[in-house]
């Protein structure tokens, strides 16, 4: 072989890889950026996911709490008392109830009296907001207004500043502290 057609096939040699790690090098590039962008679309897909999945912790929140408050006004102690969580806290604040109750059968109790000192209860819900705290906390907060018709005819309305604890085990939602906070009558004129 004579040294031209060496240097031929040297350099045809070192064109052909030259071409190769070009081709390879854009192939690189190119599936680099697809990488990318199925990054970026799985970055945001995530974020959708996140925000139907807070969106559904709110939900489920929401629907426990209206769930709650309507046992109470059925008077049904079975399903309050299904809703709390083994180490609940029920924290009563003013009223003839007033007092901190940490186990369910105080909690249990304090729900006795009170289904037997409202007999017929009825309720108005406002200022209602649910917010998530890191994804296994949920926390209502509400005005409720609960109306008493006693059997002589009589009304009594209680106002109640509420505040109800939720918490995230193994999938379900339980209530772990219920704030009860009955502002107390300063004058019979301000009610």
């Amino acid at each position: 072989m004579s040294q031209g057609t060496s240097k031929k096939r040297f350099y045809l040699t070192a064109g052909v890889l030259i071409v190769v790690v070009l081709a390879l090098t854009g192939s690189l590039v190119y599936y680099q950026s697809r990488l990318n962008d199925l990054q970026s679309g799985y970055a945001a897909a995530e974020g959708r996911v996140n925000t139907l999945e807070s969106n559904l912790n709110q939900n489920s929140v929401a629907n426990l709490a209206y769930s709650h408050w309507a046992a109470i006004t059925a008077r049904d102690s079975n399903t309050v008392m299904s809703e709390y969580a083994p180490d609940a806290k029920l924290y009563w604040l003013g009223g003839p109830l007033n007092g901190n109750f940490t186990d369910k059968n105080n909690i249990q109790n304090e729900w006795a009296k009170f289904f037997k000192a409202n007999p017929s209860v009825y309720m108005n819900v406002t200022d209602f907001k649910v917010q998530i705290l890191g994804g296994n906390r949920g926390v209502v907060t509400a005005r409720l207004a609960f109306f008493n018709i006693h059997s002589d005819g009589t009304t009594t309305t209680v106002r109640v500043n509420y505040a109800l604890v939720y918490t995230l085990k193994d999938g379900n939602w339980s209530l772990a502290e219920e704030w009860w906070s009955i502002a107390p009558r300063v004058n019979a004129y301000f009610q």
